[in-house]
């Protein structure tokens, strides 16, 4: 038997935001918070999904709690870590999901149905033939670069 939805609720591992005055977490376990899986490294206390010793909250106003988190930062990554054993989006075992492979080449399709609308070209095509592969930072097929790659991209007309 899996036990995934004990584990989505394990309020001893998840990051749930900072207290709030009332004594109650800022983002419960009950509700979505995608900002959970974004580990922000200007934000080390409320940052990433896995809990890290809470912090009060910064107050701008009496009427409502903020937090560092207010501004984008750049530097955010998705992230999993610290999850091991509480995190299984698709399951696991005997009773894995069989759906995820068909999911994965759905979202695949989807955007390139997508990005067939779309004319991308390199803004600097010799500065884009020295740039590195990063393997090392992504798994799965994935790929990074050791700096960023400029493209222009116009939607195609539709005639």
């Amino acid at each position: 038997m899996f036990t995934g939805w004990l584990a989505g609720l394990d309020e001893s591992c998840w990051n749930t935001g900072q207290d709030l005055p009332s004594g109650k977490p800022q983002h419960p376990l009950e509700g979505f918070w995608a900002e959970r899986f974004l580990d922000c490294p200007g934000s080390c206390n409320i940052s990433g999904p896995a809990k890290k010793k809470r912090v009060q909250p910064v107050r701008k106003s009496p009427q409502r709690p903020t937090t560092q988190m207010e501004t984008e930062d750049a530097r955010s990554k998705a992230s999993v870590a610290g999850l091991r054993g509480h995190f299984f989006p698709f399951g696991g075992g005997a009773f894995r999901c069989p759906g995820e492979s068909l999911a994965k080449q759905v979202i695949f399709a989807s955007v390139a149905m997508v990005l067939q609308s779309y004319d991308l070209r390199l803004i600097e095509p010799g500065e884009a033939r020295k740039i590195e592969p990063g393997h090392r930072e992504l798994s799965f097929g994935l790929h990074s670069f050791d700096r960023p790659v400029p493209v222009e991209i116009c939607k195609l007309s539709e005639t």
